[in-house]
């Protein structure tokens, strides 16, 4: 268990009820107190609202009427109050106070006239229901179905009896083209020493980027991309230099720069579905869903990938300011982990299971992270003052696995080369002269080369002694020089076993060749040997003196 966290507040029975883009936190009050902001989904869209929390304790709460897609906290006016957007179908919803100020509709497009024609036909009955949806479902092969009206969409997906009630109901009404907002973020507009005020960055359904003037809500800035934004995230300030990093449902990143109406190629590519997004010290953290966290430059270059060992349930970038600590949280079902873009920081245990997490200043402390269960409840974490992130948790245990890595592959080769040498010592072929004179004689080689240690055994197991004997060597004199090219043998009892020994150098290891060398035991009375073995040398390793 970790103790870089304080234990702050938990509340079980909290009842939120949000996915991680509907939390955020700011300091709504302007008096450096800062407050947890939740847009509570309820339960099947029953109890819809806009929560407020100080610690876990609600202190605020609006009623929603439509159901929240994402949050976010900015400032529109020169005070240190700030406003609340929510981002619910084809609106943002803007409140001060905790009183709705503003509805802003995101800019729809034109109705493609082929479609608006098959709707007024359907609604006066000039064509029948399955007239209609052959239409649409050719137009949807033209323009792709994110490009028809919402009511197209709808119409398209029902099912037969549903379709009958939408031509009833929207056949005589004009089509609107709306768009859905998927995703919601803020970008300052100037530098914070001059201006606080943000501009709000939104993603649509039908790959649109769009940047907002937070006090005139109007659209300054329109980008295509070609697929659906699902996470947003800013640098820089959007009156001198900013980037706009928006992955898409189809695993891609792209970034969006000023004066760009349009971008086609992605700068970063995954292999899997993105699941969040953030930054930190000039990097992206990126997390999927195959379960890892991939670090990327600004320019798309791979810095490291961690693989975890279950799913990532949010990121959120992690700073100290007092102690300069930097890094990413991620959440996993029950544990909270630090990363910088190398290594693991700390990790956090976390009994209930995860749902989302977020950290920043809360209260009047510089460091809180609060912890979304599944069950709805909430667990505040205080970063402790004095905690230290020097040490990386996991460079102890990787350094043992490498030692214990390398040692096992030590061995390992260790026993491969002994056992091929064994191999080779042993296979020996022994061809004997006389029956009567029975030898039997085997050959072992020690060493990894170029010098090697020959030893030839000898086992007289016929019933007579053999005198006046030599073992000879035959070998290719341009690969090998011997000590000893002849052992002379003075007397060979029966049943007893004697051992010879010859060194033998291989004069050009840098070949990584060898051959086979015979040794012959013979007698100065015979023309022919009394046995032949045949040795297969083993090749030689280069000399590690040299």
């Amino acid at each position: 268990m970790t103790n870089k966290w304080v234990n702050a507040l938990h509340d079980d029975a909290a009842q939120v009820h949000a996915i991680g883009p509907c939390v955020t936190m700011g300091d709504l009050n302007g008096d450096g107190d800062v407050k947890l902001i939740v847009a509570d989904m309820g339960i099947n869209r029953i109890n819809m609202r806009l929560r407020i929390f100080k610690g876990v304790g609600v202190v605020g709460e609006s009623v929603l009427a439509e159901v929240p897609g994402a949050v976010c906290c900015f400032h529109n006016e020169q005070t240190t109050v700030p406003s609340v957007a929510i981002a619910s179908g084809h609106s943002l919803l803007i409140y001060k106070n905790l009183k709705p100020f503003y509805k802003f509709t995101v800019p729809g497009s034109k109705v493609n006239p082929i479609e608006e024609e098959a709707w007024q036909k359907a609604g006066a009955g000039e064509i029948s229901v399955n007239q209609l949806n052959t239409v649409l479902s050719n137009l949807k092969q033209e323009v792709l179905l994110r490009n028809l009206t919402s009511t197209s969409q709808t119409f398209l997906l029902a099912s037969e009896d549903d379709r009958v009630a939408l031509v009833h109901r929207y056949g005589q009404k004009t089509l609107q083209n709306t768009c859905s907002i998927t995703c919601l973020t803020a970008i300052k507009k100037n530098t914070a020493d001059v201006s606080p005020i943000d501009v709000l960055v939104i993603g649509t359904e039908r790959g649109v980027v769009h940047a907002i003037d937070s006090q005139a809500f109007t659209v300054v800035l329109t980008c295509q991309l070609p697929s659906t934004p699902a996470f947003l995230c800013t640098h820089g300030v959007f009156d001198v230099d900013f980037r706009i990093f928006v992955a898409t449902r189809d695993g891609q990143i792209f970034t969006v720069k000023r004066d760009q109406a349009r971008v086609d190629k992605p700068t970063i590519t995954m292999k899997a579905d993105i699941l969040a997004i953030t930054k930190f010290n000039k990097m992206l953290a990126v997390a999927c869903v195959d379960n890892t966290l991939t670090f990327f430059t600004f320019k798309g270059k791979r810095q490291n990938q961690i693989k975890l060992h279950s799913p990532i349930r949010g990121l959120e970038p992690f700073s100290y300011a007092p102690r300069q600590y930097t890094g990413v949280l991620v959440a996993l079902d029950h544990q909270v982990r630090i990363y910088n873009d190398m290594f693991q920081l700390d990790q956090l245990r976390v009994d209930p299971k995860i749902r989302w997490i977020k950290y920043g200043p809360f209260g009047r402390e510089e460091g809180g992270l609060i912890i979304g269960t599944t069950e709805g409840g909430i667990i505040v974490k205080l970063f402790r003052r004095l905690a230290k992130l020097d040490e990386k948790i996991e460079i102890n245990q990787q350094m043992h696995q490498a030692y214990q890595r390398d040692l096992f592959m030590l061995k390992y080769l260790t026993t491969k080369t002994f056992y091929e040498m064994t191999r080779s010592s042993l296979n020996t072929v022994a061809i004997s002269g006389d029956s009567k004179e029975a030898v039997d004689i085997s050959v072992e080689i020690h060493g990894f080369g170029p010098s090697f240690r020959l030893t030839v055994n000898l086992n007289n197991s016929s019933k007579f002694p053999i005198d006046e004997a030599v073992i000879s060597f035959i070998y290719d004199s341009t690969m090998y020089r011997f000590q000893h090219s002849m052992i002379n043998i003075a007397y060979v009892v029966p049943g007893r076993s004697y051992s010879y020994f010859t060194g033998v150098t291989c004069l050009h290891p840098e070949k990584g060749t060898n051959s086979e060398v015979r040794a012959l035991l013979c007698k100065k009375d015979r023309s022919n040997p009394l046995v032949t073995s045949i040795i297969t040398m083993p090749i030689s390793e280069m000399s590690l003196l040299d």
